[in-house]
């Protein structure tokens, strides 16, 4: 008894690839830039936060 394996034909294979691939790039390289963008955020969240922590810290020793 021997096992049948169904293959697409070569042109319709290699641009099927090709898009399953890409999906998977697209999601992969999305994914990173939006981490990229959450960690600019953060670190700008965290800039000003600093910043005004040490203008009012400036303010209080001017006193």
């Amino acid at each position: 008894m021997s096992t049948m394996t169904r293959e697409l034909p070569k042109p319709v294979a290699v641009p099927l690839g090709w898009v399953i691939f890409g999906a998977i790039n697209a999601t992969i390289y999305s994914a990173g830039w939006v981490l990229i963008q959450w960690d600019n955020l953060r670190d700008e969240y965290r800039i000003r936060h600093v910043g005004a922590r040490v203008e009012d810290w400036l303010k209080d020793g001017a006193k």
